[in-house]
Formats: structure tokens, sequence, C-alpha cells
């Protein structure tokens, strides 16, 4: 009898699968200091970061686990103009970039109520 070895490797982690960004008031209009919905679609209980590549930061910063449904939602505060490489990150399962434009309007063009935030002085 021959012996047989047989290797199983685990199941690879289920990738992002979908990964936008959005501005209820208007989708096509980004602004330095408005704050956008980053939402992020991946397998339930996973765990997804995020981060822009230029000057922006997510709310929350750390990553955040993936609802029943595999939803998950951050907040988005690009700090200048111009372009913006935005990525959802699923550690060991790979992860989704998109590109934005950002322009330098005011942030009186956050009109999107509960969107937009302000530090105190």
């Amino acid at each position: 009898m021959a012996a047989t070895l047989v290797v199983i490797a685990p199941a690879a982690p289920a990738e992002i699968t979908t990964f936008d960004v959005t501005a209820p008031w208007d989708p096509l209009n980004f602004v330095a200091g408005c704050t956008y919905i980053a939402q992020a679609t991946a397998e339930p209980g996973a765990d997804i970061s995020f981060y822009d590549s230029q000057d922006g930061e997510f709310d929350p910063p750390s990553a955040i686990k993936a609802s029943v449904d595999g939803g998950v939602l951050a907040m988005w505060t690009p700090h200048t103009a111009g372009r913006h490489l935005l990525h959802a990150v699923q550690a060991g399962a790979g992860e989704q970039t998109i590109e934005i434009e950002v322009g330098s309007g005011s942030t009186e063009d956050c009109a999107g109520v509960g969107l937009m935030w302000t530090e105190d002085e």
C-alpha cells in the first residue's frame, strides 16, 4: 500500500468586493475640508482599514469589522485639494483603490447636514 500525502490549504479570505466614496449632496464634487461617506463590502466579520495616501484622514482611523451583511462605513475628510488615492484594505486578502480629484472650494459647499465637522478653536 502506497502512502498518499494530501495538503489542504486553508481557504483564502474573501476580498473586498466594493469600495466607494459618496457625497449625498453632490456625488461628483469633492472639496477639501468637507467630510464624505466611505463604504466597502467584504465578508462579514472581516477587518477593513481605510487610508488616504495623500493628505486626508478616515474616521475611525483603525480597522472596522464588517457587519453581518458585509458592509463597512467610515468618514473621509481630504485636507488638501488635488488627486487622492484612497485605499480599502483587508489584511491578507488585498485591497481596492479609488482615485478622487478634490477641489479647493469653500466648506460652505458641504451641503450634507451632519457630514461636516469643524474643530473648535
